[in-house]
């Protein structure tokens, strides 16, 4: 949930969250290809949290019902590139075949994204402002 991060706390965090988990979740779970997991694949997941972040501002932008598509559709282009980006990448490598790459990156990545996010938005933004009364600074 890099680009969630990104929009809460700032694009710089976004990025740091999708890059780092990447790499935690390739180690932990073995599959850490060095010239993949480094370079192609945590750099991409990490633009995931860094656009939107970018783009949306919580202190100057108030999450309606049009700002929350926005935000899907934010997802969802984002998503495809780190998808398309990551594939190839796999595919070079002789890891997968492309198209069967992009298929389930898509459905485990893209999905939760462009539904995910505009879900969780609101209620964590309203968790956050509570936690900390007097406001959150974004890094």
């Amino acid at each position: 949930m890099a680009h969630l991060v990104g929009i809460l706390l700032g694009w710089k965090s976004g990025f740091i969250c999708g890059y780092l988990g990447t790499i935690v979740w390739s180690l932990l779970a073995g599959t850490f290809i060095p010239a993949h997991s480094l370079i192609v694949d945590g750099i991409m997941v990490g633009l995931t949290g860094l656009l939107p972040g970018l783009i949306f501002d919580p202190a100057r932008t108030k999450f309606d019902r049009n700002t929350l598509i926005k935000i899907a559709a934010v997802c969802l282009i984002v998503g495809l590139v780190m998808v398309v980006a990551v594939s190839a990448s796999l595919a070079y490598l002789g890891i997968f075949p492309f198209w069967w790459a992009v298929m389930y990156l898509g459905l485990s990545d893209i999905v939760p994204m462009i539904i995910g996010t505009p879900l969780l938005v609101v209620p964590a933004l309203k968790i956050l402002k509570s936690a900390h009364p007097a406001g959150f600074t974004r890094f």
